[in-house]
């Protein structure tokens, strides 16, 4: 995933930051140390190594998703003992989500894992053009 490329496709930008459904949100690689803490909090949890290596490939483009966690941000895995789904951000009520069960990343809110099956997706790309182009 080329993250930069697809941020410029669809979100504005103000000075350093872009702009997607009327937040502003800043683009950071993680650093090596929190990639590494990442990690080691995946396989702690037990996180499939594809999905590992998926949401680092985005997470050494942008720290977080939003601006919400950094990567390191243990609180990514609060919902993982009990429904086995990564809390990767929010924005507004939006929350994105993957899902260990359904083997998918979904846009929903903070009581539903999406807003339905058009919010379901196989990939974090996927999930987030899909979100990026619904401004």
């Amino acid at each position: 995933m080329k993250l930069l490329e697809l941020i410029e496709k669809y979100c504005d930008k103000d000075g350093d930051e872009y702009i997607t459904h009327g937040h502003y949100f800043d683009i950071k690689p993680a650093s090596n140390e929190e990639l590494k803490v990442f990690e080691i909090h995946c396989r702690k949890y037990g996180v499939e190594g594809s999905i590992i290596n998926e949401l680092l490939d985005f997470y050494k483009q942008s720290n977080s998703l939003f601006n919400y966690f950094t990567c390191d941000d243990e609180t990514i895995f609060e919902w993982w003992q009990d429904s086995k789904e990564l809390w990767l951000g929010n924005l507004d009520m939006d929350t994105f989500r993957y899902s260990a069960k359904r083997e998918k990343y979904s846009i929903g809110d903070a009581s539903e894992f999406s807003y339905g099956e058009e919010c379901e997706f196989d990939t974090f790309e996927e999930m987030l053009e899909a979100y990026l182009q619904d401004k």
